[in-house]
């Protein structure tokens, strides 16, 4: 005999109500009394409504077959377990972890491995490849040589990189002009040096000439004529005139 409803359970024969999840059934019902629950104490769980004397175990994730625990049992829900990386759970439950799949080279990772499926590869297409051998490196596009002004020396495989050689030069003149650029300014420095010494000896010629000391010392003395013309005696004159500080006197004269 079936009770009306999927909340209740025919017991003695009468319907007895279930006890709700995160519950297990205390004391069953009968004519008197309805089901009596009671909650399930930690470690344990209920999922679902239920009539269940006692409640479940929770489950352990042993790292011995490589379960590690993603998120804890509550009275409601068990354990949730996945495998460490580098496996995938062998069903959905996750019981058991298998080994996933490692994509050789030349091949790479078109989808990673999840919760409960393996790794997907492919090969590698043109313009690319995969040097390694792993569960989680997809191919890379091999290196454009011209891209970084470099040469290519060996094309791309699918299982190696393009190789580069050395820089790209596509203007040739350039060094020799750097050269030319260089000396050229040398020139223009040692020109200009020699065309400020020429400047400058030419300011020293236009000077006056230096004022001699006797000159300089007063010229505002008036000028004397020095007559020499002495026949007894011999007098050195230098010059025609003198600059004196005062009148001659009478015994300087010549003939006196």
């Amino acid at each position: 005999m079936s009770c009306p409803t999927e909340d209740s359970y025919y017991n003695n024969g009468i319907c007895c109500d279930r006890c709700p999840a995160g519950t297990y059934v205390q004391t069953e019902c009968d004519k008197q009394q309805k089901t009596k629950c009671d909650g399930c104490k930690h470690g344990t769980y209920t999922a679902t409504r239920n009539h269940v004397s006692k409640c479940i175990t929770c489950k352990k994730c042993s790292s011995k077959i490589h379960l590690k625990e993603e998120s804890a049992c509550t009275a409601e829900r068990d354990t949730v377990c996945v495998c460490e990386r580098g496996y995938h759970c062998s069903n959905p439950d996750c019981d058991h972890c298998r080994s996933v799949t490692s994509c050789s080279q030349g091949t790479g990772v078109k989808v990673l491995a999840t919760r409960t499926n393996d790794t997907i590869c492919q090969t590698c297409e043109k313009g690319t490849y995969s040097n390694v051998t792993d569960f989680y490196s997809p191919c890379k596009a091999h290196t454009r040589c011209e891209d970084i002004g470099r040469q290519l020396l060996t094309p791309g495989t699918k299982e190696l990189d393009a190789v580069c050689g050395d820089l790209r030069t596509h203007c040739s003149w350039m060094l020799p002009a750097g050269l030319w650029s260089g000396l050229v300014l040398t020139l223009l420095v040692v020109a200009a040096f020699i065309f400020w010494k020429a400047r400058r000896r030419s300011f020293r010629a236009d000077d006056p000439p230096p004022i001699s000391k006797g000159e300089d010392e007063d010229s505002s003395l008036p000028i004397t004529s020095l007559q020499c013309d002495c026949s007894h005696s011999t007098v050195y004159c230098p010059s025609s005139f003198v600059r004196l500080h005062s009148e001659p006197q009478e015994d300087e004269w010549c003939g006196t």
